[in-house]
């Protein structure tokens, strides 16, 4: 997961790497703190010296300037167009419910990069087109079938949701996803997402059916 929220700094880094999957990533790191089970020892430390939840807000804010550059967030701008004058492409999966990297961190990545879901979508992803399901994209050959609207045909990235049963549904304050149902390493170890990452790998963007 580490890797997805620092994978698309790396992508774009890299004059040789054309193809990134981002596998439970998010972005910025600052965001991703607090609503993370992972950041719960060292929050309790912070919060002794530092008490007021806004001031820690600041300061992650200001941390985040640091984080910047050797973190996905510090390479997003322009990131759509950047992606494809340079022939770059991404994969984005992550779980609803995920307590370690929360999928609201997985949205921003991916409308930072111009990415599109594909229906059916499990739900609806602000700033996110959704296209229909029997549509591919073959990144070798730059084709897609059926044509995407005029609006939406260019794009360097697709973002897949994976919904697990039996998983609390995600707090809308800035706190973690519930750590008892916590969906973050069921993606990886899912055939679905496995076909999908296989299918990009060999050039080709394809959705996920839930059922």
């Amino acid at each position: 997961s580490l890797g997805g929220i620092l994978g698309a700094a790396y992508v774009f880094s890299s004059p040789f790497i054309k193809r990134g999957i981002l596998n439970v990533g998010g972005t910025p790191f600052g965001f991703i703190l607090s609503r993370s089970t992972d950041f719960g020892v060292f929050e309790k430390i912070l919060n002794t010296q530092v008490t007021r939840a806004t001031h820690r807000r600041i300061g992650f804010s200001l941390l985040q300037t640091l984080w910047d550059p050797g973190e996905s967030a510090g390479w997003l701008s322009g990131a759509p167009e950047r992606a494809r004058r340079e022939g770059k492409a991404f994969l984005l999966q992550t779980g609803i419910g995920d307590s370690q990297v929360p999928s609201t961190s997985s949205g921003v990545l991916a409308r930072s990069l111009g990415a599109v879901t594909i229906s059916p979508a499990l739900r609806p992803i602000y700033g996110l087109p959704q296209m229909p399901f029997n549509w591919t994209f073959n990144l070798t050959s730059t084709s897609s079938s059926p044509p995407p609207p005029e609006t939406e045909s260019s794009f360097s990235a697709v973002f897949q949701e994976f919904e697990y049963p039996g998983v609390y549904p995600e707090p809308i304050s800035n706190v973690p996803a519930a750590p008892s149902t916590n969906t973050h390493y069921h993606v990886r170890r899912d055939p679905r997402a496995d076909r999908q990452v296989l299918a990009f790998m060999n050039g080709v963007f394809e959705g996920v059916r839930s059922d």
